[in-house]
């Protein structure tokens, strides 16, 4: 079976969602090598911040663009490894350290908020609050975000779109053969969840339709690669050619969630 990977481009991004501190370990232990070879970026852990300061220690030797988040309730009183970033899920409490990001959830009531935490160049990951049935709200609260932060860099949870470089390039909705497209992407979510219990899935919806398959036993290439060709993976298909067909073509907004769309 030939080998698949992601392009740079496409900011592969894997989120475990793992039980214990021994399951990450034994995880990385045999999946390390495979994860390197797909190419993911960014490569996030969830963890109680009790077991933080032993995750980050059995995790050190880790060759691999990793980000753990948790709920912080004080600061810490130990040093995250420079080759791991902290996020700090939260936002009552905001960490001042060069490894940590504190996410702030965008919405009309913290807006004030993140725009004074971005303008004194604060750690700031921001996590817009996306209702598709009021998609007006949280565009809005982005037009404000961009007119009060000029030239500043933001790091923008969700998978959010210019809406015109999704009507120009689809390929972004996943709307191009992966092997006939002018960028040669791997046609693969650029989003993975792995829940507690190993079952993958696309941009974090848990259905059993999109279903992608189970890590716990198999080979990540593997998996990926038999994904391509599976009912699922055309269901995933659909969902897209049917957001790009009805809701894109008359969507005002500058910035466009594809993955709450695929949800709906």
């Amino acid at each position: 079976m030939e080998k698949i990977k992601y392009l740079d481009m496409e900011n592969a991004t894997l989120r475990l969602q793992l039980n214990t501190i021994d399951e990450y370990e034994k995880f990385f232990k045999q999946h390390c090598e495979t994860l390197a070879d797909l190419n993911f970026k960014r490569i996030y852990v969830k963890i109680s911040s009790n077991h933080l300061k032993e995750l980050l220690n059995r995790l050190q030797s880790v060759k691999l663009p990793l980000i753990i988040e948790t709920d912080l309730f004080q600061d810490l009183t130990f040093d995250i490894p420079d080759s791991i970033l902290v996020i700090n899920t939260n936002s009552n409490l905001q960490i001042n350290k060069n490894n940590v990001y504190n996410q702030v959830v965008l919405n009309e009531s913290n807006l004030e908020k993140l725009i004074s935490l971005i303008n004194a160049d604060a750690n700031v990951i921001i996590e817009p609050k996306i209702d598709i049935k009021n998609i007006f709200k949280i565009n809005d609260c982005l037009k404000t975000l961009f007119q009060r932060v000029p030239n500043k860099l933001l790091n923008i949870g969700n998978y959010i779109v210019p809406t015109n470089l999704l009507k120009e390039h689809p390929c972004n909705c996943y709307l191009c053969d992966g092997w006939k497209c002018h960028k040669k992407i791997s046609g693969l979510p650029k989003v993975i969840l792995i829940d507690k219990d190993y079952n993958l899935y696309p941009h974090m919806i848990t259905n059993d339709k999109l279903y992608i398959g189970n890590s716990k036993n198999s080979n990540f290439q593997d998996l990926l690669s038999k994904y391509l060709n599976s009912k699922e993976y055309k269901t995933f298909i659909n969902c897209c050619k049917r957001v790009f067909i009805e809701y894109l073509p008359n969507y005002p907004f500058q910035y466009f969630p594809v993955a709450e769309y695929i949800k709906e």
